[in-house]
């Protein structure tokens, strides 16, 4: 997969706007729109970086297709995202999982996935594909990306084996672990896992080593924040007096 598409797909998955996206990496709406569709094909290593730490998924991967999407942990995807309005928002996450699940699933060497109801739901499904021997990619899925999901899984064939669930999930628990987080509530993962039938790769995640990566994310985050800040400045001639100013009445931002 090209970057401009995985760049889509982890900003759509996410719920992620262009325009907190390209704050984020520093650009503006139209030059990540323009990224997004291949019509700009250099990016800067730095936003790629940066876009990768956020999505929490590996930067060799990203950029290069260098290795698993995430080599420790996991990443979570409730599809389509909370907030989504039906129409122009709904048709984009229902065309990006068509164009990119199958892609993803192949170029990560899936080979095992589980499957089940989420209790208390109507027709919610929770599915966990096995990245690596630790790492894996966990989708809350809805009745309405339910059927693109099962077509991707249908497609694979005898190459994905479905692993044997103990139970149902509760939601309570589902709703312990934050959307697109590899480094919150780790217990509620683990059991998750296990309960999915992935207990093994459970069994590598240490609180040491979420620790390291939470306070690694803090870092790059704020390094990230700093720059928009600084940028904002240095365009609209403002001083750090004027900027608490501005903050102290409330005043949005203007770009």
């Amino acid at each position: 997969m090209q970057l401009h598409m995985k760049i889509k797909m982890l900003r759509v998955f996410s719920g992620t706007t262009q325009k907190a996206l390209a704050d984020l990496i520093g650009t503006d709406q139209e030059t990540l729109a323009h990224i997004e569709k291949f019509r700009r094909k250099k990016i800067n290593p730095q936003s790629v970086a940066t876009m990768a730490q956020y999505f929490g998924v590996s930067e060799s991967w990203l950029l290069a297709n260098i290795g698993p999407m995430n080599e420790n942990g996991w990443l979570f995807w409730r599809l389509p995202p909370e907030g989504t309005r039906y129409g122009r928002q709904f048709n984009q996450v229902t065309a990006t999982l068509n164009e990119t699940l199958g892609e993803l699933l192949r170029e990560n060497s899936v080979k095992e996935y589980s499957r089940t109801m989420i209790e208390g739901t109507i027709s919610e499904v929770l599915f966990i594909f096995r990245i690596t021997d630790k790492s894996s990619l966990i989708i809350h899925a809805n009745f309405e990306v339910l059927p693109i999901i099962d077509q991707v899984i249908e497609s694979a064939g005898k190459t994905l084996k479905r692993i044997k669930v103990k139970s149902e999930i509760q939601i309570d628990l589902l709703n312990e672990i934050p959307a697109n987080s590899n480094h919150n509530n780790l217990a509620a993962a683990i059991e998750l896992h296990k309960i999915m039938g992935f207990g093994k790769i459970a069994e590598t995640w240490h609180p040491s080593w979420f620790k390291n990566i939470r306070e690694n994310y803090k870092q790059k985050m704020h390094a990230a924040h700093v720059r928009i800040v600084w940028e904002y400045m240095k365009k609209n001639n403002v001083t750090l007096n004027d900027l608490r100013k501005m903050m102290e009445k409330e005043k949005p931002f203007k770009n």
